[in-house]
């Protein structure tokens, strides 16, 4: 879609971004959410693109990766301040010396698909190494099941507002590399082959990152489904760049335009929302399909039954 199009097509959407701002000045029950993120993804789609979520059980945790995060507090920690030039050094190399700590360790239990340069990412990932990586999904009901942390009891705060994260991928392109689309997580033979073509992402990459000069932005990347698990939670991911700020600060240009925004889940509301993924049969077997989503779901429902028997005594005790 050319230039002009795409200004023609965020005017057609100004209604929709204006009404979303709006709705973000007032406490949303989870059927305004619902509608409101089905209106702005309905718009982003015909716009060519697309919606991604995520969810945050603390509605103050921000959109910083764990690389990031790592880092920053190792240098408060220490209470060290370097350059943004020498932080940036030392968060490639660090980033570089996980890389080959976790690939010569975990090869052998690697998959084969997992076996090149950025399927170990993926892996690293996966079983929480520290990455540029940050999670999304394009499933509005993934992302609220992991605002709820229904997979981790003890991770749950009933009194704790939660929060769900929603962002037009290719927008954040747009605004860090001029593409609106999203690019393509391709391999250097394939990059050598159609250069002219293909975005090279290798300097967002532990293993070749630490040479280049350039500051990076964060982008948004088409994935590889490495593993079950990313294809039951629809994954997509944000690469971030140098910046240790948080996406939207990153971006404020993203938020402005309701391109990245926030919806608050108040406890009323993290009750409307788990109600929403029971009626529609969604579980951690859902996007756990493996044995620890079996087992997590197993557990729930005992929960739950006994939460039904406390709540038949409690009735009897009343009569």
């Amino acid at each position: 879609m050319g230039k002009a199009s795409r200004r023609k097509a965020v005017r057609r959407a100004g209604g929709v971004v204006e009404e979303a701002a709006a709705a973000a000045e007032k406490e949303m029950s989870w059927a305004e959410i619902v509608e409101t993120a089905g209106k702005l993804e309905e718009e982003w789609r015909t716009n060519s693109s697309l919606a991604w979520y995520r969810g945050h059980r603390n509605e103050s945790y921000e959109l910083v990766c764990t690389l990031h995060r790592e880092m920053d507090k190792v240098l408060k920690t220490n209470e060290l301040s370097p350059t943004p030039e020498k932080r940036r050094t030392l968060t490639r190399e660090q980033y570089k010396a996980e890389y080959r700590d976790f690939r010569s360790s975990a090869w052998p239990l690697l998959d084969q698909r997992e076996r090149n340069d950025w399927g170990i990412v993926f892996a690293m990932q996966h079983y929480g190494q520290i990455t540029r990586m940050l999670d999304w999904t394009e499933s509005l009901a993934c992302a609220a099941y992991f605002a709820l942390e229904i997979h981790c009891e003890k991770c749950q705060d009933p009194n704790q507002n939660a929060a769900i994260w929603m962002l037009d991928p290719q927008a954040l392109n747009r605004e860090s590399e001029g593409r609106y689309s999203l690019l393509a997580l391709d391999h250097p033979s394939e990059i050598a082959a159609d250069e002219a073509n293909m975005f090279d992402a290798r300097p967002w990459h532990p293993k070749y990152g630490e040479a280049i000069e350039t500051v990076l932005k964060t982008i948004a990347m088409a994935p590889d489904f490495t593993n079950p698990r990313m294809t039951a939670q629809r994954a997509a991911f944000t690469m971030s760049g140098d910046s240790f700020e948080s996406l939207d600060k990153e971006f404020p240009k993203l938020v402005q335009a309701g391109e990245l925004r926030k919806f608050i889940l108040t406890p009323g509301v993290k009750k409307e929302a788990e109600a929403f993924l029971r009626a529609a049969g969604l579980d951690s077997y859902s996007f756990y399909p493996d044995l620890h989503g079996l087992g997590i779901r197993q557990k729930a429902k005992g929960r739950r039954r006994q939460e039904i028997i406390d709540k038949l005594r409690a009735d009897k005790v009343k009569k």
